[in-house]
């Protein structure tokens, strides 16, 4: 159900619908916290989206930044886990 949701806020977003982007905030914030697509949505349903600031190109850097910086704490959280090396 989660990817349903966020090709809706997608499909919102690009027909510049903030109403629509306001009103499925509303209605699937709570259920989207926690899950798979909780950041993308996070980033879609912004107020500036639901204003209608968004194109194709945004959404697909917004999404980008979102997997860089999952990946950047992956990478950041397994090199803090894993002890260091006696270096002899």
């Amino acid at each position: 159900m989660s990817q349903l949701v966020l090709n809706r806020a997608v499909a919102l977003a690009l027909a510049g619908d903030g109403n629509g982007l306001n009103l499925l905030k509303k209605d699937f914030e709570g259920a989207m916290k926690g899950g798979p697509n909780e950041d993308a949505f996070r980033i879609l349903t912004r107020p500036e989206q639901a204003m209608g600031l968004i194109d194709v190109g945004t959404i697909r850097s917004r999404v980008a930044e979102v997997d860089m910086f999952k990946k950047f704490l992956k990478e950041y959280r397994g090199g803090k886990q894993t002890p260091e090396k006696p270096t002899s």
